[in-house]
């Protein structure tokens, strides 16, 4: 089976992480999970492991990164490489699974994971690309565990860690924006275009803050629905909508 990879640090996002979890054991309670929480400076994570729907350990790991430098959403977004590293190693410690999906907090699961690995067919690595942009999306990652993704991952997360100690000003610069260098720039285990059936992200929106519209990602049958809380940063209206204001 597959082991589902996500984490969460403040308010926003361990909510979020809430109601993804929720979702994944409502439409795939057979997958297995580990699922991180932090603080904001704080180097301290938590981990959440999960066999289907039953926790059966939590662990602590800390992070080799200067807890002052550990605020802000873009900061933040940087420690994703390490957790799915860590990910990776727990599936293969726990359930000897070969497959690993990380997921961002934000997304919701709409309908079984088993055919991940049909969907990855001959890949190492399942991406996704929007008909918006036509770029690698990092919000939904899957990853065959072995010794080339596993160096890739670990590749991914030595880009991102000098970028703690700097400011960044522009939200688009984060995680992704590492990831598509080393693509572009490395040697990367070969690449499945999962498409947006694996992370249909919900559509660009514009409104008042006391009535923001609500609609629905445009593939009803998309397995994954990414509702990127990230814009709350950059919208003059509160984003993420609330979870019972959003289509299911």
């Amino acid at each position: 089976m597959v082991t589902v990879i996500s984490y969460a640090i403040g308010d926003v996002y361990e909510k979020e992480l809430e109601h993804m979890i929720d979702s994944l054991q409502q439409h795939s309670p057979e997958a297995n999970a580990v699922f991180a929480i932090g603080k904001e400076e704080s180097s301290d994570f938590k981990f959440y492991i999960f066999r289907g729907t039953e926790q059966i350990e939590i662990r602590q790991y800390t992070l080799d990164v200067d807890p002052r430098h550990l605020k802000g959403w873009n900061r933040l977004g940087f420690i994703k490489p390490w957790v799915i590293f860590k990910g990776m190693m727990i599936a293969l410690e726990h359930f000897d699974d070969e497959l690993a999906l990380w997921l961002d907090a934000d997304a919701r699961v709409r309908g079984r994971l088993e055919s991940l690995d049909e969907d990855l067919d001959d890949g190492q690595i399942g991406l996704c690309k929007r008909d918006v942009d036509k770029d690698w999306n990092a919000g939904t990652i899957a990853i065959r565990i072995n010794a080339p993704t596993v160096s890739w991952v670990l590749d991914w997360w030595k880009m991102c860690k000098p970028y703690f100690g700097m400011e960044h000003d522009d939200w688009k610069f984060n995680d992704q924006t590492v990831m598509r260098r080393l693509l572009l720039n490395g040697v990367s285990p070969t690449i499945t275009n999962l498409g947006e059936h694996w992370c249909c992200i919900v559509p660009m929106l514009r409104g008042s803050k006391n009535n923001p519209p609500i609609v629905k990602p445009r593939l009803d049958d998309a397995i994954i629905w990414h509702w990127q809380a990230s814009r709350g940063t950059f919208l003059d209206w509160k984003w993420p909508p609330p979870e019972h204001l959003r289509p299911k």
